[in-house]
């Protein structure tokens, strides 16, 4: 899981979005209001809901590209269930929160690879069966 995480505010720019995804090396950013978040914004969004719609990028804000319905899950998940979830929503990240609601990480497909591929084989922490945080390089 990644802990240190990029957010987009939903007022901002599709060019802001965009430029702090290629800043930080990620095709998806948990879009915000205030501290809440409120979406998901995708390179894939950007480019389907917007550049092939003719929006400009400049003047469109990201809240009117967004996906609203936001896939959580809780941080001391384990993770066969973050798989099961990422499975039947089709996404292939997860925005982790914590007891208050608040974003805490993201958990990709590619975090679950890296512990071995199988889920059922993995534990990402130890102790509790929960999300493990590290910090991203």
């Amino acid at each position: 899981m990644t802990v240190d995480v990029e957010v987009v505010d939903r007022d901002a720019s599709l060019y802001e979005c965009a430029y702090i995804m290629k800043c930080a090396g990620v095709g998806s950013l948990p879009v915000v209001d205030e501290e809440t978040v409120v979406g998901v914004i995708t390179d894939r969004d950007i480019v389907v809901r917007a550049l092939a719609e003719g929006l400009d990028c400049m003047g469109t804000k990201v809240r009117f590209v967004m996906t609203p319905d936001v896939v959580t899950c809780p941080e001391d998940a384990d993770i066969n269930e973050a798989h099961r979830l990422m499975s039947v929503h089709r996404v292939e990240s997860l925005v982790v929160v914590d007891e208050e609601g608040q974003l805490a990480g993201i958990l990709a497909e590619s975090d679950l690879a890296e512990r071995g591929g199988e889920p059922d084989a993995a534990v990402l922490d130890d102790e509790a069966g929960a999300v493990e945080a590290t910090r991203a390089q």
